[in-house]
């Protein structure tokens, strides 16, 4: 059981960082602007889908919050 454990927290801090922490750090950067505008979208879809990203990973890592809301959230991500 421990073992299990184990990789679920190394996975899930792995996703956590990639998912929550990078866009958080580079959702300003001029790659992430132009990456966005090139796809069509609005400037507040960046912003919004940086919001619900880092809501997601947040779900992920709390461990408080219901295994059902987990579930979506690796989904989500």
């Amino acid at each position: 059981m421990k073992k299990i454990k184990i990789i679920y927290w190394i996975t899930t801090t792995i996703i956590f960082l990639f998912e929550g922490v990078m866009p958080a750090l580079t959702t300003n950067t001029q790659l992430a602007i132009d990456g966005v505008r090139h796809l069509g979208y609005p400037d507040y879809f960046r912003v919004m889908l940086t919001a619900f990203k880092i809501a997601g990973t947040l779900v992920l890592i709390l461990p408080m919050i219901s295994s059902r809301y987990k579930e979506w959230a690796y989904a989500g991500c």
